[in-house]
């Protein structure tokens, strides 16, 4: 028994050692990522750019807060955003930034609608006397770190119509 054992240890002894030293690398490597919390994302309005009968320009204006002790560089920005639970508008900026740690940024995202997706929606809350209508953007941040490569986010809220 003693001997088996011991033809065990020698044969599959130095398997086991690296497998430890593996096992022990990859946990050490793992306490050196940082962990990020999602970047939180309030609407604060939007913008009339240019309306023409077959598309309307928008600037919808966020701001973006980064609760993580460390910066978060932006290089790009995908995102959709609904009113009232149906698609509005989706878009892209591929500005690059950064939100300081721990802080916020306001952040300006083009969206491009058209005659059916965009305007009718607008012209129904409008002329429905809505005083408020509710939104919802989706998208996800591309940043420039090792880690978490990207940051997805889905923030709703209300945005309350300005009256005349």
């Amino acid at each position: 028994m003693v001997s088996n054992l011991k033809n065990l240890i020698t044969a599959f002894g130095p398997r086991i050692v690296a497998y430890i030293s593996l096992l022990g690398f990859g946990l050490s490597l793992s306490a050196c990522v940082p962990h990020l919390e999602k970047p939180q994302v309030q609407v604060l309005g939007i913008e009339k750019q240019s309306i023409q009968l077959l598309e309307q320009r928008f600037l919808v204006h966020l701001l973006v807060t980064n609760p993580n002790a460390q910066a978060l560089p932006i290089q790009s920005v995908t995102y959709s955003v609904t009113i009232n639970g149906e698609e509005f508008a989706r878009g892209e900026l591929r500005d690059s930034l950064v939100v300081v740690a721990r802080g916020s940024t306001q952040v300006d995202l083009p969206l491009t609608t058209n005659l059916h997706s965009g305007l009718g929606k607008l012209i129904t809350l409008l002329t429905q006397g809505a005083d408020s209508f509710d939104y919802r953007v989706v998208g996800e941040v591309k940043t420039g770190m090792t880690f978490f490569r990207t940051l997805p986010f889905d923030q709703q809220g209300s945005v309350k119509l300005p009256r005349r």
